[in-house]
């Protein structure tokens, strides 16, 4: 590993879907991260990307930037057949592992 500051990056899941078709609810997104110093902190920004077809060229719609609360979850609300996370990172951090998100099949409409 190199010595000095972490550099800022931005870190986009691929995209995913239910199984066979149907919607899902996203109701909230935690990074894996750890920090680079007992005393470091990482910020960390999310927005979901999602969209209801998988056509080449479909739009992408992203959430607004949502930060962690108190339990490190960014609470997002997407409804939608596809999706993907984007994370924008700064500030001490050291790993990043991966994204964990509460998601749960939705209903038709």
């Amino acid at each position: 590993f190199g010595v000095g500051a972490p550099m800022p990056a931005t870190i986009e899941t691929s995209e995913w879907r239910p199984p066979q078709g149907k919607r899902m609810e996203i109701m909230n997104v935690r990074p894996l991260l750890e920090n680079s110093s007992a005393s470091g902190t990482a910020q960390v920004t999310v927005q979901v990307g999602h969209r209801s077809l998988l056509n080449v060229g479909a739009p992408v719609t992203y959430t607004t930037t949502a930060t962690a609360n108190a339990e490190g979850e960014s609470n997002v609300r997407v409804n939608n057949r596809y999706a993907r996370v984007r994370l924008q990172l700064s500030g001490q951090w050291q790993r990043y592992h991966g994204v964990d998100v509460l998601v749960r099949e939705a209903g038709d409409r």
